[in-house]
């Protein structure tokens, strides 16, 4: 497997599948307890500091240029199907996670392309993958569900669809790793249920979904880019318990705009930093962005990784 580390998991060896988690991060909204999973740009993206590439020659959010895809933010086809025309299952089928590897009472997803790095002795990975796809809605294939498992298949019986111009944060993921919620364990959960399952090539995928990701399209139409909510967290010390230390993103305390079904909501943050200029209890630290900016407003600055995706998976 040569899925880039994210996307193996926390714990992972891309040698040993299996071997990962993903559990989701606790956050707020509107004082509101969420959840998201985080996954870093690629490094095509935001290329390493000090890179020879240098990130002022990317525009880490764009997806268009001049009317094609952009090269440094991939964002292959994903077939998508119309659950208003559902497939057939079989006579009397109940789903059972235990007996069946995939759902037969719907049709997964087709994509087009696998998360992949490269991986070099003495350097760190390098990667373009980014999880977000260009949808191409489809009708649902006839004949029994989960019959098409490649585009190729599709194609075939199909012809070639063409993307919408919407595009998913759909995360690919080992499709063998448990994935958890916020708070939950290998002693208090399976790992089961929150991914989904789709198709490449014939193979199966577990992927996250992160929902639509909102775009502003430029008034020339020569570019589009994808638009963010603002996430915040403080770089001042923080107390949990008898522990003092730095604030940090993903420690449990991050203030997002928007909850998934809100405005404003998008699973791609730009990521900010606020000082509350003294050391603050996690109980005490503000739950929404109105009270970070009427409090700390003079303080706010852009975190030195400026962006994340944060997808919130319903």
């Amino acid at each position: 497997m040569s899925y880039p580390p994210a996307y193996v998991g926390t714990g992972g060896d891309r040698t040993r599948p299996g071997r990962g988690t993903f559990t989701e991060l606790r956050a707020y909204a509107n004082g509101n307890a969420i959840g998201y999973y985080a996954f870093p740009f690629s490094t095509s993206q935001l290329p390493p500091f000090g890179s020879a590439t240098g990130a002022a020659m990317v525009d880490p959010l764009r997806l268009v240029d001049n009317g094609a895809p952009y090269a440094k933010v991939p964002t292959p086809a994903a077939y998508t199907f119309d659950s208003a025309t559902p497939c057939t299952p079989p006579a009397g089928y109940v789903y059972d996670p235990r007996r069946d590897e995939v759902p037969l009472d719907q049709q997964g997803p087709i994509f087009t392309a696998l998360p992949s790095a490269t991986y070099s002795a003495g350097a760190l990975p390098t990667w373009s993958y980014v999880p977000i796809v260009s949808q191409v809605p489809t009708a649902t294939p006839g004949g029994g569900c989960q019959s098409v498992k490649s585009e190729e298949t599709l194609k075939a019986s199909r012809g070639a669809g063409t993307p919408d111009g919407s595009y998913l944060a759909w995360a690919i993921i080992d499709v063998t790793a448990p994935v958890y919620r916020v708070g939950e364990t290998a002693a208090t959960s399976g790992g089961v249920g929150v991914q989904k399952l789709g198709w490449y090539n014939h193979y199966i995928v577990a992927y996250l979904d992160g929902g639509a990701v909102p775009t502003v399209a430029a008034t020339d139409g020569t570019k589009t880019t994808m638009q963010t909510q603002s996430l915040y967290y403080p770089r001042s010390m923080v107390m949990k318990g008898t522990s003092t230390f730095a604030g940090g993103l993903g420690f449990g305390y991050d203030v997002v705009e928007a909850a998934r079904g809100e405005a404003g909501y998008s699973p791609v943050c730009a990521v900010f930093t606020y000082d509350a200029g003294a050391t603050m209890a996690v109980e005490q630290l503000p739950h929404d962005v109105a009270t970070i900016k009427a409090m700390y407003g003079a303080t706010i600055k852009p975190a030195t990784v400026p962006y994340t995706f944060c997808l919130q998976v319903l």
